[in-house]
């Protein structure tokens, strides 16, 4: 995020220190604005972010985050000092600054609906200048997320490591679960896989703990807003480190009373899916699966990858070698995939294409697996239309009621599951 001051001075993010901090360089020599355990920035899915602004007074309103909560901030930039703002919220978008001198972005909270939002850096006093959406649901119904810290598989070299998620309790004042029985656990899986997953306000979400569902967010290695070490755990290890970790968090909910193993899902979207697939293929923690156009087929999503992410599997998986790409991909691993699987895909998604998610039902179809597959016509990587996220989420919460046994009180319109067993005693 190269910035040019009115002096001359370029303003850029780098990591020397294992963070993304802000520098400056003067024509000759750079030097470290601020050296701090935050990460300025992010990672660069799109061209044109800006994290921070510069300001006429010698200083940047500084967006920054540390396990995977952002804050606003004023960074002096000669002297490195810093001052954040007490503010709501726990996730900005990018930062501006308008005529007036105050901070322009878009902000989300723990309850409430994101909004754009204008801030004095003074003062820290908050002018809604737009809200999309109001809050849909009652504030009672809402889960607050939890962070949470936990042991996972050690280093290569034995070194003791924990991950991160967020974990978000059933939530419904109007009901409760059965006398001694422990709420059905949902893993989320955030895409990426360089991404992370924050724990502001999400309906999606709220859509499964007014439901009795408790849900686990993993910020798996590789995340961001942890630090470097931490998001070069993933490099040449997607597949392996995202599955351990995932796995990680239901062994540590289980142990504390929190998750019943025998009611266990996992889902997740595109790098999300794939992380998904491949925990129901390597490993027997996961009693069902939702995979929203996961790849299925490291090696095809190479030879399909658009401009912006190619070569991107190099640094995920290693340079490019058909026995390894075989090896971690669930595709050609479905001796241990025996657990339920809906699967959901835009039939114009030219990043993880459809025949990702045609050929792994395809294959769980010939071995007898239990699974239901919805291909929406004209949606892309990501559903856009109103009616198909409703419909896709009403369907995986209809498919877990056959896997675990019960059923949504919810009106949902039938849809074929093939190869249908027994659900789970609840």
């Amino acid at each position: 995020e190269p910035q040019w001051a009115a002096d001359g001075t370029l303003y850029f993010i780098d990591e020397p220190s294992g963070w993304w901090n802000l520098y400056a360089w003067n024509g000759s020599a750079a030097r470290p604005v601020a050296t701090m355990p935050r990460e300025f920035g992010g990672p660069l899915w799109q061209l044109g972010m800006q994290t921070y602004a510069l300001r006429d007074d010698g200083t940047a309103i500084v967006r920054t985050g540390l396990n995977a909560v952002d804050e606003l901030g004023v960074l002096d930039l000669a002297s490195g000092a810093y001052r954040p703002l007490d503010l709501p919220f726990v996730a900005f978008g990018d930062v501006s600054i308008d005529p007036r001198g105050r901070i322009i972005t878009s902000a989300s909270a723990v309850d409430n609906e994101p909004a754009l939002v204008a801030i004095d850096a003074s003062t820290g006093a908050v002018e809604r200048l737009h809200q999309p959406n109001a809050l849909g649901i009652p504030r009672e119904l809402i889960a607050i997320g939890q962070r949470i810290e936990f042991p996972t598989a050690p280093a290569a070299d034995g070194a003791a490591r924990t991950a991160h998620a967020t974990f978000y309790p059933p939530t419904n004042p109007s009901f409760r679960g059965p006398e001694g029985q422990v709420a059905p656990l949902i893993v989320t899986i955030h895409g990426g896989p360089t991404s992370v997953s924050k724990p502001s306000f999400s309906l999606a979400r709220q859509y499964w703990t007014s439901r009795g569902f408790a849900i686990i967010d993993v910020n798996y290695g590789g995340s961001t807003s942890f630090g470097r070490a931490y998001r070069h755990r993933l490099n040449g290890q997607w597949g392996v480190v995202d599955v351990q970790d995932a796995v990680a968090a239901v062994d540590h909910l289980v142990a504390q009373g929190k998750a019943d193993p025998a009611r266990v899902a996992i889902r997740g979207g595109s790098a999300g899916g794939f992380t998904t697939l491949a925990a129901l293929a390597f490993t027997d923690r996961f009693k069902a699966g939702a995979n929203y156009f996961g790849v299925s087929d490291i090696k095809a999503l190479a030879a399909t990858s658009h401009k912006f992410e190619r070569m991107y599997d190099v640094s995920l998986v290693g340079p490019p070698d058909e026995a390894l790409y075989r090896s971690r991909s669930p595709l050609f691993h479905l001796d241990g995939f025996t657990e339920p699987l809906i699967t959901f895909q835009g039939s114009e998604d030219r990043i993880v294409t459809p025949d990702q998610s045609r050929r792994i039902v395809e294959a769980l179809d010939a071995r007898g697996v239990m699974h239901a597959y919805f291909e929406f016509e004209g949606e892309q990587h990501g559903f856009r239309r109103a009616e198909n996220i409703i419909r896709a989420q009403e369907a995986e919460l209809a498919f877990y009621g056959a896997v675990f046994g019960f059923t949504p009180v919810d009106e949902i319109a039938p849809f074929e599951i093939k190869h249908p067993r027994a659900a789970a005693a609840p």
